[in-house]
């Protein structure tokens, strides 16, 4: 992979390649290197009438096509070697011992016949001992192909190994393998070393889904660019480009929601404006204005119609951090302002932490606290990736609630824990998951005249109006495509999260959520979502929202 020798003796020889066949595969294997299939192609339809048998030559004419974004027509090819070579080998038992033959078949078996077959035949390439062959090409493209088929069959585990054990600690190791572990095992001091050192040797997906995840956007949109120019019908190529180059984009976020809990009743209107001052540093100004009421007087009385929060965030990522600070004010029975810290921290290849300081915030615990009440919290949350498929997060929290002038209503404290399988993690990226936490709550025997302005009583109420009982809850959940609320996805697409669960003071709960999410323009972003659950705030309410959200980048 010395591309820059490579290419000065591919002009050398560019006359002489034209017409004479000698030259033809070497040509189609060099610009395949590096990276150029367009160029590759018609050199290897010069050869193929004279490799029309050549198992090993058709599945780099497979691989050319496919890298051409021509992916029927390399499945075609890869397809129509796979019944020769099984044809063939019908007939003839020895077929196989050929270390070519013997590979080529491989290669196809991982294709379309994986699971116990591919297993199989990978024993078989280890058995015959070409890792050891006298032939130095067989013995490369073996480990080679043993290598890529532990990778590809989701052993991220036995690939390392098998890199430690025939490439050595400090000896060449190929560049592909390395940083698709690093994806898997999410080794961020990997991606960083071969980003730094040998960028234009990756495979061009990888290499984006590595710049994001050390979030380097300029090199992730530097490193898009060059691909698009090199495979300009590969629609992944482009889609990774986008969400890159939106990753920095200014964008206008609108949205609105109808919803109730228990006797309160909102229509919820939203827009915040993020816009990058720097790759690393984003500003969001953003205004929420509720229309509320509620349908019981026995519960809630004189609710402010309007309730109004005006806020700015800043944010800073680094390659390991993100944090935000967001300052606000609120306007509901009376003004104050509000204050939350966030920051994330990534630990290593596996370990992350998500710390949460809030003062004067939004409370959504009970319907007096939605209304007339806040709260101040301190959480800690620490999340394990036990693997690519596995997690498990472990949190706690203190929390005092106030109404709104802070005088004190209650104090809680929270321990939870949630594991999960991702079943898939591509869309649909199906999950299981298993919660369960304990609340604790203490109450104040009086609160102060502000709360006794939405008590039906007309007296000043005990902490116990705002503030529930303590309670633990049990749940498990299923759902698919949560981040299409959210994030960029071309086509539009559903998603879906349901849950049941155990209250141990209000019974049995349940969770319901179904939407819809995709561009609707192209640089823009739609999703709509229904929302109901019962159960899991400690009070007997049922929470319903139909939720609208639009955001464009410019």
């Amino acid at each position: 992979r010395s591309t820059q020798e490579l290419r000065i003796a591919l002009d050398a020889w560019r006359a002489a390649s034209i017409t004479d066949r000698a030259y033809w595969p070497a040509y189609a294997a060099s610009y395949q290197t590096l990276g150029e299939p367009r160029r590759a192609l018609p050199y290897y339809r010069l050869a193929l009438p004279d490799r029309s048998d050549d198992y090993l030559w058709l599945l780099g004419f497979a691989d050319a096509l496919e890298d051409a974004a021509e992916g029927g027509m390399a499945w075609r090819v890869r397809r129509h070697a796979w019944h020769t070579i099984r044809a063939r080998r019908a007939k003839d038992a020895n077929l196989l011992v050929v270390p070519e033959e013997l590979m080529g078949y491989a290669r196809l078996t991982t294709r379309f016949a994986p699971g116990d077959r591919d297993l199989a035949v990978m024993r078989h390439v280890l058995r015959q001992g070409l890792l050891s062959s006298p032939n130095p090409g067989v013995e490369a493209t073996a480990r080679e192909m043993v290598l890529a088929w532990a990778i590809a069959t989701d052993r991220p585990g036995p690939a390392k190994a098998w890199l430690w054990q025939q490439y050595g600690r400090r000896l060449a190791r190929p560049a592909y393998a390395e940083i698709a572990i690093a994806l898997q095992e999410n080794d961020f001091e990997a991606m960083e070393r071969l980003l730094a050192k040998q960028a234009d040797t990756l495979p061009r997906y990888d290499r984006q889904d590595a710049t994001r995840a050390v979030r380097m956007p300029r090199l992730g949109q530097s490193l898009g660019w060059a691909s698009q120019e090199n495979y300009p019908a590969d629609d992944d190529v482009h889609g990774r480009l986008e969400q890159d180059l939106r990753r920095t984009s200014t964008s206008l976020i609108l949205d609105t929601a109808w919803a109730r809990f228990g006797p309160l009743r909102y229509r919820e209107h939203g827009a915040a404006l993020s816009y990058w001052l720097t790759p690393d540093v984003r500003l969001v100004p953003g205004l929420r204005l509720r229309d509320q009421r509620v349908t019981n007087d026995a519960d809630l009385v004189n609710v402010p119609r309007l309730d109004r929060t005006t806020s700015l965030l800043a944010e800073v990522h680094t390659r390991r951090t993100v944090t935000g600070l967001t300052l606000g004010q609120r306007s509901a029975l009376t003004e104050f302002s509000t204050a939350h810290l966030n920051h994330q921290h990534r630990f290593g290849t596996r370990l992350g932490a998500t710390l949460d300081l809030g003062r004067n915030q939004f409370a959504p615990e009970t319907a007096a606290l939605r209304v007339g009440g806040l709260k101040d919290e301190a959480r800690l949350a620490f999340t394990w990736d036990l693997s690519r498929r596995e997690y498990l997060t472990l949190g706690t929290a203190a929390s005092r609630f106030m109404t709104q002038s802070r005088t004190l209503a209650g104090i809680g404290r929270r321990i939870e824990a949630e594991t999960g399988y991702r079943i898939r993690t591509d869309y649909p990226n199906l999950t299981a998951r298993l919660y369960a936490g304990h609340t604790w709550f203490s109450t104040t025997a009086s609160t102060d005249s502000l709360a006794a302005r939405i008590n039906p009583a007309g007296d000043i109420p005990p902490g116990s109006f705002f503030v529930p009982g303590a309670f633990t809850y049990y749940s498990a959940a299923i759902g698919f495509g949560e981040f299409l609320r959210r994030d960029y996805s071309r086509g539009i697409r559903p998603f879906a999260d349901v849950s049941v669960g155990h209250n141990t003071v209000t019974g049995a709960g349940y969770g319901i959520v179904a939407g819809v999410g995709g561009s609707v323009f192209g640089s823009d972003h739609l999703s709509l979502a229904y929302t109901r659950s019962r159960g899991g705030s400690g009070v007997n309410l049922t929470f319903e929202e139909l939720a609208l959200r639009y955001q464009v980048h410019f």
